[in-house]
């Protein structure tokens, strides 16, 4: 496979119309720079191309496909400020369109697609880390909480598998043996 023509990181990753689109993140060169770019790989011709930008730049954001739809949720922007917004692309249509905001702006969540819905799991705010959970019902453009996640961590991944939620990993502030907070890589696995 041919590799992607521009490198970034703290990009999302979702799929639609037989293609991957890499969509948004930072390019390290250069300051830094926040993207709306999206990159997007057609499987069947094996190249890449560039597809509809994004309305904003975002970085550290979740990225769910669902019924060749790509949603875009959270992040940060350019100015480094957490984001509420979820977009979606529809790759048929060539447009992007903004739905429901979230209730928390975060970034560097958990997000999957569960029985239908999104479920967002943890991340941080402006303010610092949370536990907070939430889910948006597709069909209803409308977000309702969740229960919290036991415990305030950021870039926890979270999957659906057998209609079970599993969130693994991420980082989180833990006390070490002398009393201090200390930011700590984790490898629990929660249901």
């Amino acid at each position: 496979m041919p590799p992607v023509p521009s490198a970034r990181c703290l990009f999302g990753l979702g799929e639609a119309e037989n293609s991957i689109y890499l969509i948004g993140g930072k390019e390290l060169k250069e300051g830094e720079q926040t993207l709306d770019t999206v990159l997007c790989y057609d499987r069947p011709s094996f190249k890449w191309g560039e597809s509809d930008p994004l309305p904003y730049e975002v970085y550290g954001h979740a990225v769910v496909s669902h019924e060749n739809l790509v949603y875009v949720i959270g992040g940060k922007g350019s100015d480094k400020k957490c984001l509420n917004r979820l977009c979606v692309y529809n790759p048929k249509k060539f447009e992007w369109k903004d739905l429901a905001p979230m209730r928390t702006a975060r970034s560097l969540f958990g997000a999957t697609l569960h029985d239908g819905k999104i479920y967002i799991a943890a991340g941080v705010t402006d303010t610092g880390l949370t536990n907070t959970m939430e889910v948006y019902d597709i069909k209803a453009n409308k977000w309702e909480d969740f229960s919290e996640f036991p415990q305030e961590r950021s870039s926890l991944s979270l999957v659906s598998m057998d209609s079970t939620l599993y969130a693994i990993g991420g980082f989180a502030t833990v006390e070490n043996e002398s009393g201090e907070l200390v930011p700590t890589e984790l490898n629990d696995i929660w249901r």
